[in-house]
């Protein structure tokens, strides 16, 4: 008789494998039942059929099958989550951009109004600029106004009594000529010089001609005068000077402020000049004036088209120097009058340092305002007699250097980056 399957365990009974059967879940025991069965010769003990063993695998593989199905579930509801997190990281993605996008559009747009604001404030800027300089010319202006007010007035009481002379005791017209001739000042307003009568357009005797107004457009009739000292012609239109050549060896005072005269070649011999005022014209080359340079004390150029100031170089008797609105940058010309030099006005000028004037002693007023100045520590030589100093909207940050300034009366800080004052004596006025 053929063999049959017999499970070769200690005891050989059915206990044994109901036992087995009563636990077909455990993996550990059904893995041990399968490695004892083998085939082996009927010995007559405990015979299971090959259907019984069928059944426990069929059990056995169903457990493996029901948890592969739960594996799978498992698998699939893993691989759900992942593509729901995907799916949530593209959408996150898809916000990041849009956010990045929204970002680079406000940052561009804070960059135009940036740009917007600075561009405004260049134009304020400039617009107080523009408005401070017309205050400062209104105020220069009525100073000027002022002191040739007094000067007309001089000249007017002058120019009364001789007339009341004449009037009293006419002369003949031989006679007339002759006491014209005494004559020194000359004040015309408004009336083209040229019009005048010869007996008085030929005064060789004549000292001082002061002409204003817009009506003056030629000083012809003065190539007859040879003695004069001092011409005004101040906001006229004349355009050419060189009648004043006739002149030139006596002239000491020359006012050529707001006219059309492009060039003082005409006195280029005169030796004696004292005052010289350009400013507002369009002179460009004072070098006619080195003949004066042992005897001038004030020149003004503001706002002229003088660039350079070289021909200047040897003057040692300067007290007033006005280079204001000018596109002169180098000063140092200057360093002749150090000891006389009172007041140096440098306002809106292309001035960026005044260390030429380092060894001044005598400035009473510094003018730097609107320039690209940083440093003012040239002004230490000048404690004693500073009295007024105005910086405004210039590059100065500091004015520790006028600490001891103890005879200041006004410093202007406007549009500044100064903020401490405290070094200033009491008794000076700060404006901010």
């Amino acid at each position: 008789m053929p063999g049959v399957l017999r499970c070769e365990s200690s005891s050989g009974s059915d206990t044994e494998w109901a036992s087995l059967r009563s636990h077909p879940t455990s993996t550990a025991a059904s893995e041990g039942a399968a490695e004892e069965w083998t085939h082996v010769p009927s010995s007559g003990g405990g015979v299971h059929t090959a259907t019984d063993a069928d059944a426990m695998l069929h059990q056995v593989t169903a457990v493996f099958e029901e948890r592969l199905r739960l594996l799978q579930t498992k698998n699939e509801g893993l691989e759900a989550t992942i593509r729901d997190m995907e799916a949530a990281q593209q959408q996150r993605e898809l916000e990041v951009a849009e956010l990045r996008t929204t970002v680079e559009a406000m940052t561009r747009e804070i960059q135009q109004r940036e740009q917007e604001a600075r561009l405004m404030r260049a134009t304020l800027n400039s617009m107080a600029e523009k408005a401070v300089g017309f205050r400062r010319t209104a105020t220069q202006l009525g100073e000027q106004c002022a002191e040739k007010d007094m000067r007309i007035a001089e000249l007017v009481v002058v120019v009364t009594v001789l007339k009341d002379s004449i009037e009293s005791s006419p002369p003949k017209v031989d006679e007339g000529v002759r006491l014209t001739r005494k004559l020194h000042n000359v004040i015309i307003n408004g009336t083209n010089f040229l019009t005048l009568t010869p007996p008085v357009a030929s005064l060789h005797a004549l000292r001082v001609v002061v002409l204003t107004g817009p009506g003056i457009t030629t000083v012809e009739a003065l190539r007859h005068a040879t003695q004069l000292e001092e011409v005004d012609l101040d906001s006229t239109r004349v355009t050419d000077i060189t009648p004043l050549a006739a002149s030139a060896s006596t002239l000491k005072k020359l006012y050529l402020q707001e006219t059309r005269v492009t060039s003082i070649a005409a006195i280029a011999g005169a030796a004696q000049l004292e005052e010289v005022n350009l400013g507002c014209t369009t002179v460009k080359d004072i070098t006619p004036l080195t003949a004066s340079l042992h005897t001038l004390k004030r020149l003004v150029l503001w706002y002229s088209s003088v660039t350079r100031i070289a021909a200047i170089a040897g003057a040692a008797q300067l007290v007033e120097v006005n280079l204001g609105g000018t596109r002169v940058t180098d000063i140092t010309p200057l360093t002749a009058s150090l000891h006389t030099l009172k007041r140096l006005v440098l306002w809106y000028s292309s001035v960026t340092s005044i260390a030429a004037i380092a060894g001044a002693a005598q400035l009473v007023e510094v003018n730097l305002g609107g320039t690209a100045v940083t440093d003012i520590t040239p002004l230490a030589a000048s404690l004693r007699t500073l009295r007024g100093l105005n910086l405004e909207n210039s590059s100065v940050t500091s004015i520790a250097a006028i600490a001891g300034a103890t005879q200041l009366e006004y410093v202007d800080l406007t549009g500044t980056e100064v903020t401490d004052a405290s070094m200033l004596p009491r008794s000076a006025k700060v404006v901010r």
